[in-house]
């Protein structure tokens, strides 16, 4: 997958409120791999400012008992605030929205891509929670990359802010490229913390009880009403002097200042039925060849860029990446030898490359460069072979009888040498 490489942020109002609010989104993107990376930097490099407590609060209100309506007869007030105790488990993820998307199946113009949106929505923080998070990016390069970090802090309460609407622009500078599909997606960026949270349960008629599981004893006669006594006694209240403490989970998206942190990615894929599949037409050096052309060639040996040509060198497929299933199925003649006389350790088959019937990986070649082996092709056949002789240096740097003729860099740098019954390799 081939993606674009520029980075840019969205401006947006200063504050949740509300009102939703929308602005234009930049048309320059940001490749997948980038963005992860920039992610991952995030990730690295959390502070959390314990002096700010992450919280959650939440409130309701009740009818006072009659006994004492006259002292309170607003109502007796409940508020149940959570504050996360260190240490934090912190992770960030980000939410994906195709926005704009297309299929090119012309063979040599690009198209732009159109919208398949034309708005998308930041979600606001779990509701309830007091809490920022803050990017610092700095100078950031997306090539070189710079210091950024994330903090995070206790802020606003959450309960009462809307989601945020973005407006995407209609037009658009991103292209695809002839015979491949397309998309941007919109990237916006959430830090979601976990820990433990330990309740603080809170009531108020007339006065404040601010911590109701030390007030068992309390004179007050509204403390007594049944309702503020079975919220005391009510399981995960109070344990014990102290506010029970259980697993809590915040979601905030990420700002930056006091923007969203948001990224446009791009993406695009080739339409695999609109290539064909290059077909091995034959096989010599370790390597097949491709479409008859020996100067299109493929080498299932290599990890990555296999594929070779004279103008791109060793490069990927990226529509074909391996054709591990067509070398399976082609079938290998029998090679037979160049030379009955042995080269150093090995034969010189008709095939280019050395059979070395003393390696672990028993074939080499000077395109290769390395032993390999050929586990879909038949055993050479060696008719006529002279045998190779314990302890003859000669032929495998050139010298000697049948070597004569060949230089250091064509044949394989190793041979085998005999030492305390056990064969052993050495440098050439």
């Amino acid at each position: 997958m081939s993606l674009f490489l520029t980075l840019f942020f969205l401006l947006l109002a200063s504050r949740p409120s509300l009102q939703a609010s929308s602005t234009n989104v930049n048309q320059e993107a940001l490749s997948e791999k980038q963005m992860r990376e920039q992610i991952e930097e995030l990730e690295q490099n959390i502070q959390i400012d314990e002096k700010t407590s992450i919280s959650h609060l939440r409130s309701w209100r009740e009818n006072t008992c009659w006994t004492v309506w006259g002292v309170c007869p607003g109502g007796t007030y409940f508020d149940e605030t959570r504050k996360m105790l260190s240490p934090f488990n912190t992770s960030i993820f980000i939410k994906r929205d195709v926005i704009r998307r297309v299929r090119n199946v012309q063979s040599s113009n690009a198209v732009t891509l159109r919208n398949e949106k034309s708005t998308i929505t930041v979600d606001t923080t779990t509701s309830g929670w007091s809490i920022t998070a803050e990017a610092s990016t700095g100078s950031w390069n997306p090539m070189s990359g710079a210091s950024k970090g994330l903090s995070i802090s206790g802020g606003y309460s959450s309960s009462t802010t809307t989601g945020q609407t973005l407006s995407v622009s209609e037009s658009s500078s991103s292209t695809c490229p002839p015979r491949h599909r397309c998309w941007t997606e919109a990237w916006t960026a959430y830090v979601r913390v976990r820990g433990k949270c330990q309740l603080e349960p809170k009531v108020t008629c007339y006065e404040s009880v601010d911590n109701m599981c030390l007030e068992a004893d309390s004179g007050n006669h509204w403390f007594f009403c049944a309702n503020v006594q079975e919220y005391r006694d009510k399981p995960g209240v109070c344990n014990g002097l102290e506010g029970a403490v259980d697993d809590c989970e915040v979601v905030t998206p990420i700002m930056e200042g006091k923007k969203p942190f948001f990224v446009e990615v791009f993406f695009e894929e080739p339409i695999k039925s609109l290539y064909p599949k290059p077909e091995i037409t034959g096989y010599q050096a370790g390597y097949y060849i491709l479409d008859g052309d020996g100067d299109y060639r493929y080498f299932p040996t290599r990890v990555r860029d296999p594929f070779w040509t004279p103008e791109a060198k060793y490069h990927a497929n990226g529509v074909y990446p391996r054709l591990d299933e067509e070398v399976a199925r082609f079938k290998h003649p029998v090679p037979t030898l160049e030379t009955p006389e042995p080269i150093g350790d090995c034969y010189k088959l008709i095939t280019l490359e050395y059979y070395c019937p003393r390696q672990p990986k028993k074939y080499w070649s000077k395109e290769v460069g390395t032993y390999y082996d050929k586990p879909t092709a038949p055993e050479p056949d060696l008719t006529g072979a002279k045998p190779i002789q314990e302890g003859d240096e000669g032929g495998g740097e050139g010298g000697g009888e049948g070597g004569e003729d060949e230089t250091e860099d064509e044949t394989p740098p190793k041979r085998l040498r005999r030492r305390r019954g056990q064969w052993r390799t050495r440098i050439s």
